[in-house]
């Protein structure tokens, strides 16, 4: 993957984003999704990390529970043919090793897939959160992304840190940075809600019932 030239900020909280080239699907059934979410885990990770299949999964876990992490997730939604993450840059050039790392998911993708080439399109593009205004709202965006576009969950080619917003996520397991700015949790999904404009959009059945009652 392509080096980035611009230097990120440790501390600083950012919105990456990418999709597949030429628009083309990045995941091709539910194992990919899972397969792109371990290593999202895996890689983050101070510590060299090669294969994620060099690992057991107890090592894997022991690994996660020693290192530092490269870049702390806020949030973050994967869709059939691209991503969306939100996070803070948490050691020197974490951003850039961790999108690196993450670039094995292509050798692997095409494998599975008998493919050669590419499978993003280019570097992957960031944007630096500049307020607390512009972060709520940036949450919003990341975390309900596959509602905004109307994807159904049920072609199994997403997955999103807000569904598990009630629960831990394995992931994005700290999002007080944004929750915190909000009286209590009904305020804060009301917020997320009408920030994405879920309730304008009306796009399928799934949509319409992504109500804030839904979200408890």
């Amino acid at each position: 993957m392509p080096r980035r030239k611009e230097q990120l900020a440790n501390g600083e909280y950012y919105h990456i984003y990418n999709r597949g080239v030429d628009k083309r699907n990045i995941f091709s059934d539910k194992y990919d999704v899972n397969r792109f979410r371990e290593s999202m885990l895996v890689f983050n990770s101070t510590d060299p990390v090669g294969s994620i299949y060099q690992f057991s999964f107890k090592q894997k876990e022991k690994l996660r529970a020693r290192s530092s992490k490269l870049v702390e997730f806020v949030a973050y939604s994967l869709n059939p043919n691209h991503y969306h993450f939100l996070v803070q840059q948490k050691v020197e050039n974490g951003i850039s090793t961790f999108m690196r790392r993450l670039g094995g998911y292509t050798m692997y993708f095409n494998e599975r897939n008998d493919r050669n080439g590419s499978l993003f399109q280019g570097v992957f593009k960031v944007a630096h959160i500049n307020s607390d205004v512009q972060l709520r709202h940036v949450f919003a965006y990341v975390s309900l992304n596959r509602w905004i576009h109307g994807i159904s969950e049920s072609d199994n080619l997403t997955a999103s840190s807000w569904d598990n917003i009630n629960h831990v996520d394995s992931i994005a397991k700290d999002i007080s940075i944004v929750k915190g700015q909000f009286v209590d949790m009904n305020e804060f999904e009301k917020f997320v809600v009408e920030s994405a404009g879920i309730s304008k959009k009306r796009k399928n059945k799934e949509t319409t019932n992504l109500e804030l009652g839904a979200l408890s």
